[in-house]
């Protein structure tokens, strides 16, 4: 059932629910996966519908059933039945694929992260903090959930994204980044997040949400949620920069077996493979580090 209160909620017209943007929308696969909880985070991963090693390795790893963290994969639709009846196997064992009415591709990335948010305001609404990421970055959970009790406690998050920042980036007008003139006139996006992880808390995603649902637009996710809405907004971005495991690192815990990474850290980069996110989670569940999470990040 729908959230009763959002529905009555000044941000949102009744309509919202069936359309995403600018198109008609529905589920077409739906786990409510916090009907009986109240979760502290929700972590929203963003995969493409042919990662079914991705997923698998993540429910295996990082994304092990934790009291108080829920965690989907969100995909949108695939043209071919048999890969749709694999997702749909794949949804019936783990009841844990969102499943959105719009082609799964390279440029409905905004629907799909729009999608993730219209999730959480309709079907986690309790969620205190949500987590946005991709399918192959590696999450410390353990530091995760330290760090969010720790800031929380000494600062608050109201208005606040957590993540590494791109500051102004130049627009490219040619390659896979690609905006027209037509798109994007100016020269530079405003300050905005690297997508492959996002911390939202729940205010900042509700009018981030509400916003989004009544803007024009922009196939390149980040820039338009985290940048142009964000700057509206009156949102700040808090760098988590430092907060990113190295390649080197990387290397030295995955290849050459260091257990002297003495540096804490919330994520391990983008590009993982399945053997290196393994890799990864078998040194968390076996190291801990001392030193403040609080005192690597940029303000």
């Amino acid at each position: 059932m729908l959230n009763e209160t959002i529905l009555k909620s000044k941000f949102f017209h009744p309509s919202d629910y069936s359309y995403l943007i600018n198109i008609d929308f529905s589920f077409s696969m739906l786990p409510l996966v916090c009907e009986e909880d109240e979760p502290l985070l929700i972590i929203l991963v963003h995969t493409s519908v042919n990662n079914f090693g991705k997923r698998k390795v993540i429910r295996e790893t990082w994304g092990q059933s934790e009291n108080n963290i829920k965690i989907l994969f969100f995909i949108g639709m695939v043209e071919g039945y048999d890969i749709q009846n694999k997702l749909e196997d794949e949804s019936r064992q783990y009841q844990d694929l969102v499943q959105g009415s719009f082609i799964d591709s390279y440029h409905n990335l905004t629907y799909k992260h729009v999608m993730a948010l219209k999730y959480v305001v309709y079907h986690c609404a309790k969620a205190e903090f949500i987590l946005k990421v991709d399918d192959d970055v590696f999450v410390n959970i353990p530091n995760l959930k330290k760090f969010i009790e720790t800031y929380n406690c000494q600062h608050g998050m109201l208005n606040k994204i957590f993540c590494s920042r791109l500051h102004s980036p130049p627009v490219l007008r040619k390659g896979k980044w690609k905006a027209s003139l037509v798109d994007y006139p100016e020269n530079n996006y405003p300050t905005h997040c690297s997508g492959f992880a996002i911390l939202y808390p729940q205010d900042v995603l509700y009018l981030l949400y509400s916003k989004a649902q009544r803007t024009k637009f922009f196939w390149i996710d980040d820039v338009l949620v985290t940048g142009i809405l964000a700057k509206n907004s009156n949102i700040s971005h808090i760098g988590l920069e430092n907060l990113v495991l190295s390649r080197k690192d990387i290397h030295n815990i995955v290849d050459l077996s260091f257990t002297n990474i003495n540096k804490p850290f919330l994520f391990g980069d983008i590009n993982l493979n399945e053997h290196q996110i393994r890799s990864l989670w078998a040194f968390v569940i076996n190291h801990t580090s001392e030193a403040s999470i609080l005192d690597y990040l940029n303000y």
